[in-house]
Parts: C-alpha cells; structure tokens; sequence
C-alpha cells in the first residue's frame, strides 16, 4: 500500500541554486543575468547562489576558457554550499 502523499509536507529548502536562467527568473520574479549576477542571491525567503548551467561551459570552444569557466564553477558551488546551515 501506498503512503498517502496529502499528508506529507514537502522540506523547505535551505538554498535554492538554479543553474538556467529561466528558473532563476521564476524564482527571482524578474529576469536575472546570469553572468552578471553570479554570486549569493536571495530568492524571497529563500538565499541563493546564481551561476551558470555545466552545458555552457561544455560548448565553450576555446580549452582555457572552458578550464576557467569550470574553476568559476566550483568556486561558485563551494560558495553555495557554505548558505546551507
């Protein structure tokens, strides 16, 4: 038998880290730039961190750009990771 999911709440999220610029947008409630806005972002109630989709530094033809891209990257999640409490 199935649990009854009415029943259950849904966790509240202790950070949001959307990583496309449409859900940033539908969380911010206003079109965000991405690569201007990457850093710690409140998003309502909610704290944040803005930063780019991996895809887009996969398509990055140039190889130091996308090492660099990708630093940038995990220099964003490791910043993200220390909203969480």
């Amino acid at each position: 038998m199935l649990p009854d999911l009415r029943q259950t709440r849904a966790p509240e999220p202790q950070v949001s880290a959307p990583i496309s610029d449409r859900t940033t947008a539908a969380l911010a409630g206003e079109p965000v730039a991405i690569g201007k806005s990457r850093r710690k972002y409140q998003f309502g109630d909610i704290p944040g961190f803005v930063t780019v989709h991996p895809s887009a530094m996969l398509r990055m033809p140039d190889h130091d750009e996308r090492e660099h891209a990708f630093a940038d990257f995990v220099r964003d999640l490791k910043s993200a990771r220390k909203l969480v409490h």
